[in-house]
């Protein structure tokens, strides 16, 4: 045998092979989680738009409700027009926090549907403070029912998408993981 490198006609020598881990496979729990968390996302951002097209119209006749008078009587009134305005500012800037949360929500979608550990963390860190808010405006009289409405859906949706990001199967892919990388690893270093 040669024990110089390979020449042009020489045929290197043969690697030996490593082994190879398979990858678990994605259980449903991890889609789910996936599915929902992007539309919770995608309802916060909606929520914005909402907000800001026709959110002024829906807090005037939201107060006008309240205090049992047509919506037209309050238009006229300028110290209501005042007070409505502060409202709207305040369902706008809510409506920002849930945009925000929902880009966030969206930007996790493929590491939530592989079970990556860090975008589970990620998001049960944010997905509690979104709910808090959106608890917090369902309970709050002055805000509109179609917004009301939104808020509730986006907070189920966010809920089940904690739930199933923790969910036992979840959990399996994530363990799997790192024994494959923890093998490979060892594999490698042998």
């Amino acid at each position: 045998m040669n024990s110089y490198a390979p020449g042009p006609t020489q045929r290197p020598a043969r690697l030996p092979e490593l082994p190879t881990t398979t990858r678990p496979k994605i259980p449903g729990t991890l889609t789910g989680a996936a599915v929902f968390a992007g539309l919770a996302g995608l309802i916060g951002i909606l929520t914005l738009v909402v907000t800001n097209a026709s959110g002024e119209s829906m807090v005037l006749d939201a107060a006008a409700k309240l205090a049992g008078v047509p919506s037209s009587e309050l238009a006229g009134d300028e110290s209501v027009q005042f007070a409505l305005q502060d409202a709207f500012d305040i369902l706008q800037s809510r409506a920002v926090f849930f945009a925000v949360f929902g880009v966030i929500f969206l930007a996790l979608l493929l590491p939530l549907r592989l079970g990556m550990t860090w975008a589970r963390i990620v998001y049960s860190i944010c997905a509690p403070i979104s709910l808090a808010l959106l608890v917090y405006t369902l309970l709050d009289e002055g805000v509109p029912a179609a917004l009301k409405l939104m808020d509730a859906a986006n907070a189920l949706a966010a809920l089940v998408a904690l739930v199933l990001i923790w969910a036992g199967p979840s959990n399996a892919v994530s363990r799997a993981r790192k024994a494959a990388k923890r093998s490979d690893q060892q594999a490698l270093a042998a």
